[in-house]
């Protein structure tokens, strides 16, 4: 019995703190190919030359399914080309690209 109890104890404090990341974890790693107000179109599986070369079309069709339209209120810090992490919400719909809210957006390299 008393060894269950501490299974138990053991259970309930490892598991909490198992799901957390620190705040160090991004959710995705890709390219700005286009910028708007508040909203960025990240994609990756593609170079930056594919972003500084191809239609946006023609981007999308390469990438995909990955790219996503991201709902940051930061969005016109970045421009087209700018490599980036992004942390999400974590929620995004079944459309291509997949609409998301951003919850940190930053620069992968200089």
């Amino acid at each position: 019995m008393r060894a269950c109890l501490l299974l138990l104890l053991a259970v309930f404090l490892v598991l909490p703190s198992a799901g957390c990341s620190g705040g160090g974890e991004f959710d995705l790693h890709g390219y700005v190919a286009k910028v708007e107000k508040k909203r960025l179109l990240i994609v990756w599986g593609v170079s930056k030359e594919d972003v500084g070369t191809l239609s946006l079309n023609e981007l999308l069709e390469k990438a995909a399914p990955n790219a996503v339209e991201l709902n940051y209120g930061g969005a016109s810090k970045f421009k087209a080309g700018d490599k980036v992490r992004v942390r999400t919400t974590g929620v995004s719909d079944d459309s291509y690209p997949a609409i998301m809210d951003g919850k940190k957006v930053e620069l992968a390299e200089p």
